[in-house]
Protein backbone atom coordinates (compact mmCIF):
# COMPACT_ATOMS: atom_id res chain seq x y z
CA UNK A 1 0.00 0.00 0.00
CA UNK A 2 1.50 3.29 -1.17
CA UNK A 3 2.27 5.94 1.80
CA UNK A 4 -0.11 8.68 1.54
CA UNK A 5 0.24 12.02 2.76
CA UNK A 6 -2.01 15.36 3.77
CA UNK A 7 -1.10 19.23 2.15
CA UNK A 8 -1.25 21.50 3.82
CA UNK A 9 -1.41 25.70 3.09
CA UNK A 10 1.91 26.79 4.67
CA UNK A 11 4.03 23.99 2.83
CA UNK A 12 2.18 24.51 -0.15
CA UNK A 13 2.93 28.06 -0.30
CA UNK A 14 6.48 28.15 0.78
CA UNK A 15 7.07 25.40 -2.05
CA UNK A 16 5.62 27.97 -4.75
CA UNK A 17 7.13 31.09 -3.00
CA UNK A 18 10.96 31.03 -3.79
CA UNK A 19 11.14 33.85 -1.40
CA UNK A 20 9.37 32.23 1.35
CA UNK A 21 11.49 31.46 4.25
CA UNK A 22 10.69 28.14 4.11
CA UNK A 23 10.93 27.57 0.70
CA UNK A 24 14.22 25.57 0.79
CA UNK A 25 13.25 23.69 3.30
CA UNK A 26 10.24 22.23 2.47
CA UNK A 27 11.97 21.87 -1.29
CA UNK A 28 14.54 19.61 0.43
CA UNK A 29 11.56 17.62 2.25
CA UNK A 30 9.30 17.70 -1.20
CA UNK A 31 12.21 16.11 -3.45
CA UNK A 32 12.19 13.31 -1.03
CA UNK A 33 8.82 12.26 -0.99
CA UNK A 34 6.91 9.13 -2.97
CA UNK A 35 3.88 9.22 -1.98
CA UNK A 36 0.06 9.74 -2.43
CA UNK A 37 -1.44 13.21 -1.61
CA UNK A 38 -4.73 14.01 -0.29
CA UNK A 39 -6.16 17.66 0.70
CA UNK A 40 -9.11 19.73 0.68
CA UNK A 41 -9.99 22.45 -1.87
CA UNK A 42 -9.56 25.03 0.57
CA UNK A 43 -5.65 24.51 0.99
CA UNK A 44 -5.94 26.32 -2.52
CA UNK A 45 -8.39 28.81 -1.17
CA UNK A 46 -5.94 30.00 1.07
CA UNK A 47 -2.48 29.01 -1.20
CA UNK A 48 -4.29 31.44 -3.95
CA UNK A 49 -5.20 34.32 -1.51
CA UNK A 50 -1.29 34.05 0.28
CA UNK A 51 0.40 33.94 -2.91
CA UNK A 52 -1.78 36.85 -4.86
CA UNK A 53 1.10 39.37 -4.96
CA UNK A 54 3.64 36.54 -5.68
CA UNK A 55 4.05 36.19 -9.88
CA UNK A 56 1.72 33.57 -11.07
CA UNK A 57 1.76 32.17 -7.60
CA UNK A 58 -1.80 31.11 -6.97
CA UNK A 59 -0.96 29.26 -10.51
CA UNK A 60 2.09 27.87 -9.24
CA UNK A 61 0.50 26.28 -6.40
CA UNK A 62 -2.06 24.85 -8.16
CA UNK A 63 0.62 23.42 -10.80
CA UNK A 64 2.39 21.50 -7.52
CA UNK A 65 -0.49 20.07 -6.28
CA UNK A 66 -1.31 18.90 -9.73
CA UNK A 67 2.05 17.86 -10.86
CA UNK A 68 1.67 15.08 -8.21
CA UNK A 69 -2.02 14.41 -8.88
CA UNK A 70 -3.04 15.52 -5.37
CA UNK A 71 -6.75 14.37 -4.65
CA UNK A 72 -8.69 16.98 -3.40
CA UNK A 73 -11.36 15.02 -0.64
CA UNK A 74 -15.00 16.22 -1.80
CA UNK A 75 -16.90 18.51 -0.25
CA UNK A 76 -19.60 17.27 2.10
CA UNK A 77 -22.26 17.70 4.81
CA UNK A 78 -20.70 14.93 7.13
CA UNK A 79 -17.45 16.26 6.53
CA UNK A 80 -18.39 19.57 7.68
CA UNK A 81 -20.15 18.69 10.53
CA UNK A 82 -17.24 16.64 11.87
CA UNK A 83 -15.14 19.60 10.97
CA UNK A 84 -17.24 21.86 12.99
CA UNK A 85 -17.14 19.34 16.21
CA UNK A 86 -13.22 19.32 15.95
CA UNK A 87 -13.06 23.09 15.68
CA UNK A 88 -15.15 23.60 19.00
CA UNK A 89 -13.04 20.47 20.42
CA UNK A 90 -9.55 22.38 19.30
CA UNK A 91 -11.06 26.33 20.13
CA UNK A 92 -8.23 26.42 22.60
CA UNK A 93 -5.20 26.08 20.11
CA UNK A 94 -7.46 27.36 17.63
CA UNK A 95 -8.89 25.58 14.80
CA UNK A 96 -9.27 26.93 11.67
CA UNK A 97 -11.80 25.11 9.12
CA UNK A 98 -9.07 24.06 6.61
CA UNK A 99 -7.32 22.24 9.19
CA UNK A 100 -10.66 20.70 10.68
CA UNK A 101 -11.45 19.71 7.49
CA UNK A 102 -7.98 18.11 6.55
CA UNK A 103 -8.45 16.44 10.50
CA UNK A 104 -11.73 14.50 9.03
CA UNK A 105 -9.86 13.62 6.14
CA UNK A 106 -7.34 11.90 7.68
CA UNK A 107 -9.26 10.70 10.19
CA UNK A 108 -11.91 9.14 7.05
CA UNK A 109 -8.94 7.80 4.84
CA UNK A 110 -6.40 6.63 8.82
CA UNK A 111 -3.71 9.49 7.35
CA UNK A 112 -1.12 10.03 9.98
CA UNK A 113 1.37 12.36 8.32
CA UNK A 114 0.91 16.15 7.32
CA UNK A 115 2.79 17.86 4.55
CA UNK A 116 2.73 21.79 6.73
CA UNK A 117 4.41 24.27 8.79
CA UNK A 118 1.83 24.67 11.48
CA UNK A 119 3.35 22.52 13.63
CA UNK A 120 1.37 24.06 17.07
CA UNK A 121 -1.97 23.10 15.41
CA UNK A 122 -0.44 19.60 13.68
CA UNK A 123 1.64 18.57 17.27
CA UNK A 124 -2.15 19.10 18.84
CA UNK A 125 -4.79 17.82 16.61
CA UNK A 126 -5.28 13.95 16.63
CA UNK A 127 -7.13 11.67 14.14
CA UNK A 128 -7.76 8.17 14.21
CA UNK A 129 -3.96 7.20 14.24
CA UNK A 130 -3.58 9.28 16.66
CA UNK A 131 -0.65 12.09 16.80
CA UNK A 132 0.42 13.23 13.30
CA UNK A 133 3.99 13.36 11.58
CA UNK A 134 4.81 16.74 10.35
CA UNK A 135 6.85 16.80 7.11
CA UNK A 136 9.18 18.60 7.06
CA UNK A 137 10.86 17.73 10.49
CA UNK A 138 12.45 20.45 12.33
CA UNK A 139 16.02 19.31 11.21
CA UNK A 140 15.19 19.68 7.28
Amino acid sequence: MARTLLLDTGFLVALANRSDPDHQRCVRAWEQLHAKFVSVEGVLVEAAHLLRRAPAGPHVAFQIAASVRTEFAAPSPERYQQAFGLMKRYRSVPMDFVDALLVAVADELSIAEILTLDRRGFETYRASKGPFAIIPDRRV
